[in-house]
């Protein structure tokens, strides 16, 4: 066996799985396309968008100015009841 023949039967061997694995994603494509209606918003994401606010209006009260990072872990902080 010269190398040419190796070569070839290790090419083969090698796209083998790939053929099997690209008909398994075929099937699975179907499946992929059958999704769930569009999430409606639940009273938590009212109470957080809510809170969010009001932890925004306290931190422009406080006037961080250019500190920006400060106003950010403030908010945060805010948001997780810690401020």
């Amino acid at each position: 066996m010269n190398f040419l023949s190796v070569f070839a039967l290790a090419v083969a061997f090698s796209t083998a799985p790939l053929a099997v694995s690209s008909t398994s994603a075929s099937q699975a494509a179907p499946q992929i396309e059958q999704m769930s209606p569009p999430k409606k918003e639940t009273r938590s994401d009212r109470e957080y968008s809510t809170r969010h606010a009001k932890c925004i209006s306290r931190a422009k009260a406080m006037k961080f100015g250019v500190h920006f990072i400060k106003r950010t872990r403030f908010i945060n902080r805010c948001m997780d009841g810690k401020a």
